[in-house]
């Protein structure tokens, strides 16, 4: 403080008696510095404000006062605090809590003006404004929300100082809705085997995942599956009995469900191993036989002239199995030929009820030895007896066969060829023709033949059988092996175009001692009970009678059937002329390993409606008809593919209703999908991965793909089937996939001659992959996404289905 006189004069000696007070804080005793000046020392308080600064001189109080301004200090760390509004909050990413965030100094004053930032500690969480600015109370406030269900700590900082707050607050981000929960049983109408219930299970909120499924027998509550019940690893689990059953799932979020289903259409197994009839039909005479179900032992006498039969064998139940001499035949069809010696011939026939009971009826069938007077031919008539024996039957040759009275002429690469074919008609009034293409027939034709090259030999029997056979001695094969590459057999059902080399891969020695027989044969019966069952199963319906394709190789009398091939065989299949959209593809039947379709494409035959299918075995194949019922692919871009891919029973919904067609597809998912496109059979060994059991669904298709070269493991012994599929491991397969259909296309032909480096990514590309994706370029199998590739981006199951309908159409093996 500084004195002056009235004048305004600045006093320059001491000895006043000065006071100094403030209205806030403390003032020390006052110093006199002698020479008109005073000062004191003003201590600030913990509060903040204005402390005005008052003196007296002598008592007196001077008029002119001071001010001063209190702030605040430093932002203090354990004073500012953080709190929550919520601390439970619903993860749908529309909730909110609202985070506090007040800044103090040492004292508890609020720091307004202060820019402050939050942050959390991990988690999914969203800030809405990362930066905040604090009020006149020092509060800056914060909108946080979340889609998964998470526990998430949030902590903040003071920009300026960069310090954080000691203090943090958590908030539990929570799905409040249990697992919904869908089953399906399958096959729902009555079967006599077992029932596989199918589970989907959903779950609420983005991040959240199923972290269990259960099922227990009976109707059981959410608690008894906290220590009981059975996991299931591939969302199914098979029952063997009627009667309810419970399905727990549990997700990552602590939520949990239990849903119930009534498996009720299980039918008990029969024990009925009786046969209700059996009538024989001699070859080359008649065989007399009467059939008694009561009786299990038969003898039968027959003529010279009979140099074999054949049986229908008809089970009382329509599930039972029919052996003869320990080989299955169909129930309630005619079997192959069974040749007879001269003497004893034993048939053991054994039926085998559902539930493994079974029954052995023996027949013995002695035929006389051919007669010694020259005048007399063979005796059509025979007897039969109640006695006989089980001994195993002896087999030969059969006899020399009178010349035929029923030949027939067929056409050999349009040339007229009479005297190689015989029409039969069996006692059922069933109609077939045998053809015999001897050497020197064989090679009359070939000479015939102006080309030099090797060409395709096409044989025709235009007359109506429900069954061809063509014989082809070994001589004759070796010359046709060297003169043709390819056997097509045409009758009215239609054609099978055989590879030779398929032949001569088989077998090296091919003398007259062996012989090929190639059959196309109509099934109106043998396989159509099993196929009904398959039918009903599958969701698919029959739309024509099965045809057998059949070669087999006999030599000394002993047929071995060739069931499958190294490369894709042509058959076609004739349709009736208004059959057109009455099928959607074929099937080829098994009765052991069921129905699977096969590469169909429809078109016109020689003038005919055809399918024309490629498949790499032998057996029965049906048209059949499905009509796609995804209701979820409607208005998407690939609804078309999707809904034709899976009316060729290709792919598959992930219910009876749902494609999900944006869903990314699994490594076990494009097995099945490769599988199914190529017709590939079921292999015989185990895929051998140790993440691939035996048991789940996609075994026999990983198996499969594995088997033919589409689909690799990885170096650890795994198959990673729940792996994502990149859009460069899917090009890959393709282009496998491609190269095993021998493909008139770039895919057949080694790498293709695309520039990848005109795509921004073409460094993404892995190197093992280049090869394979030039050449789906090439092909036009994938286009890119403008100047990107985007190699390693994950493939929706829409996208997969896309590719391989390109696919099997670059193949030529569907029609578009």
């Amino acid at each position: 403080m500084k004195l002056k006189d009235a004048q305004g004069n600045t006093l320059t000696s001491g000895g006043a008696a000065v006071a100094i007070t403030s209205t806030l804080g403390t003032v020390s005793a006052v110093t006199d510095n002698q020479s008109g000046t005073y000062t004191a020392t003003l201590t600030s308080p913990t509060t903040v404000g204005t402390a005005t600064i008052s003196a007296t001189v002598g008592g007196a109080a001077i008029a002119q006062t001071a001010s001063v301004q209190l702030l605040p200090g430093q932002m203090s760390t354990f004073r500012s605090t953080v709190a929550a509004s919520d601390l439970v909050v619903r993860a749908d990413g529309h909730s909110k809590a609202s985070i506090f965030v007040k800044l103090k100094d040492n004292y508890d004053h609020p720091l307004p003006g202060k820019r402050v930032m939050l942050q959390a500690t991990g988690g999914r969480s969203v800030i809405d404004q990362v930066y905040g600015l604090t009020d006149q109370d020092g509060l800056a406030t914060f909108a946080v929300s979340n889609t998964a269900a998470e526990n998430v700590t949030y902590f903040a900082k003071d920009e300026a100082s960069g310090l954080a707050l000691d203090q943090t607050v958590s908030v539990t981000f929570t799905y409040d809705q249990p697992p919904n929960i869908k089953l399906q049983a399958d096959p729902v109408a009555p079967t006599f085997g077992s029932v596989t219930v199918t589970v989907t299970a959903s779950v609420y909120g983005q991040f959240n995942r199923v972290s269990s499924i259960k099922w227990a027998a009976g109707s059981r509550a959410v608690t008894y599956f906290d220590k009981q019940g059975t996991e299931i690893a591939d969302h199914r689990f098979t029952v063997q009995e009627n009667g309810m059953y419970s399905v727990f799932v549990a997700d990552t979020a602590g939520n949990a469900n239990v849903s119930l289903i009534e498996v009720k259409n299980i039918v008990p197994m029969s024990g009925n191993a009786d046969l209700a009839s059996w009538q024989l039909t001699g070859l080359g005479g008649t065989v007399k036989f009467d059939f008694n179900p009561g009786i299990a032992n038969y003898t039968v006498d027959v003529s010279h002239a009979v140099y074999g039969l054949k049986m229908t064998l008809t089970p009382s139940d329509v599930y039972s199995a029919v052996y003869v001499n320990g080989s299955q035949v169909t129930g309630n069809g005619m079997t192959s030929e069974y040749s007879l010696a001269t003497g004893k011939n034993t048939f053991e026939v054994k039926v085998k009820a559902q539930n493994g009971s079974a029954k052995t009826y023996t027949l013995s069938v002695i035929r006389s030895a051919a007669s010694t007077d020259s005048g007399s031919g063979g005796s059509d008539s025979g007897s039969d007896s109640s006695s006989g024996s089980t001994s195993p039957s002896s087999a030969a040759n059969p006899p020399s066969q009178p010349a035929p009275s029923n030949s027939l002429a067929i056409w050999i690469n349009n040339q007229k060829v009479s005297g190689i074919a015989t029409l039969q008609v069996d006692a059922n009034g069933a109609k077939s023709v045998e053809a015999v293409l001897d050497a020197d027939t064989l090679k009359k034709v070939l000479d015939s033949l102006s080309a030099t090259a090797k060409t395709n030999l096409t044989i025709s029997i235009e007359d109506e059988a429900g069954k061809v056979v063509l014989r082809i001695p070994g001589k004759a094969v070796t010359l046709l092996a060297e003169k043709a590459d390819a056997l097509t057999l045409k009758t009215r059902q239609g054609q099978y175009r055989l590879p030779l080399a398929e032949l001569t891969r088989k077998e090296s020695d091919w003398t007259n001692d062996a012989e090929v027989q190639l059959t196309i044969e109509l099934d109106k019966g043998k396989a159509i009970s099993g196929l009904r069952d398959a039918a009903n199963k599958g969701g698919f319906q029959l739309a024509a009678d099965p045809v057998h394709f059949t070669v087999q190789v006999v030599r000394h009398g002993e047929k071995r059937e060739i069931s499958g091939f190294s490369r894709y065989v042509e058959r076609i299949l004739y349709l009736p002329k208004d059959f057109a959209g009455k099928a959607s593809t074929v099937v080829v039947w098994d009765g052991k390993l069921g129905a699977r379709p096969v590469p169909t494409k429809f078109t016109k035959v020689d003038g005919q409606q055809a399918a024309v299918i490629h498949s790499l075995t032998n057996s029965a194949y049906v048209p059949v008809s499905k009509t796609s019922n995804l209701t979820d692919i409607q208005g998407h871009w690939a609804a078309a593919e999707i809904g034709g891919m899976n009316s060729r029973m290709i792919v598959d919904g992930v219910d009876e209703s749902r494609f999900a067609p944006e869903a990314e597809i699994t490594r076990a998912e494009l097995a099945a999908l490769l599988a199914r496109a190529m017709g590939l059979p079921k292999a015989g060994d185990q895929a051998g991965f140790r993440d691939v059991s035996e048991t789940s669904w996609y075994s026999g298709a990983v198996t499969a793909v594995k088997a033919y070269g589409i689909m690799d493991g990885f170096g650890e012994g795994t198959f990673g089937p729940d792996r994502k599929v990149s859009r460069q491991e899917a090009i890959v397969t393709l282009v496998r996939a491609l190269r095993l259909a021998d493909a008139d296309s770039a895919a057949s032909h080694g790498a293709g001659q695309a520039d990848l480096t005109v795509y921004a990514d073409c460094d993404q590309i892995g190197g093992w992959a280049s090869d394979a994706i030039r050449t789906a370029i090439d092909a036009g199998l994938v286009n890119g996404y403008g100047n990107e590739l985007r190699p390693q981006k994950s493939l929706t199951r829409a996208e997969t289905a896309v590719l391989i309908y390109r696919m099997l159409l670059q193949a030529g093996f569907i029609d578009g």
